[in-house]
């Protein structure tokens, strides 16, 4: 899941959390790191970055997270999902998910030319396996999720190349 995140009235900034079974990884500032987040209770947390156990407390209100980790403190404006916003892949060129689920397999590479109808994920939700297709002809520009990935309804799992690049 790609949000927008605006630190302490900062510029916003793309973060991606991708979920697995049993970890979850970071995308932010172009690093990347594994996080889990474990809840203690009376609002207090545990967050353990890239091995590292860090106690944390958050608190939101309407659409603002105040977070104190690290020996910091920091007020986050929550935004969109960048999917949704002008930035994010439009649904000709990209297989959305129709609902939360996992990732079971992979049908397609970068650089692969499809055709439309063609098999590329395969997820599973509530137990239930469902084939995605691309929607039209085209060449798999990327692959946004691995086997095993957890993801959210209407995330992104493959992109295709514009067609304009599809000389």
């Amino acid at each position: 899941m790609e949000r927008r995140y605006a630190l302490d009235d900062g510029e916003p900034e793309v973060v991606t959390l991708v979920r697995r079974l049993d970890h979850s990884t970071l995308r932010m500032s172009g690093a990347e790191h594994d996080v889990a987040l474990h809840t203690i209770g009376g609002g207090r947390s545990e967050v353990m970055v890239d091995g590292r156990v860090v106690p944390v407390s958050i608190v939101k209100r309407a659409d603002t997270v105040y977070l104190h980790a690290f020996g910091r403190a920091w007020e986050i404006g929550v935004g969109e999902e960048s999917a949704h916003s002008s930035g994010g892949p439009s649904s000709a060129d990209a297989v959305l998910a129709p609902m939360p689920g996992t990732v079971v397999s992979l049908h397609c590479e970068p650089g692969q030319v499809i055709g439309a109808g063609e098999v590329l994920v395969v997820i599973e939700s509530m137990k239930l396996q469902t084939e995605l297709a691309a929607p039209r002809d085209g060449i798999v520009d990327r692959i946004l999720a691995r086997i095993g990935d957890t993801f959210d309804r209407d995330a992104p799992l493959v992109t295709l190349q514009g067609e304009d690049k599809e000389d």
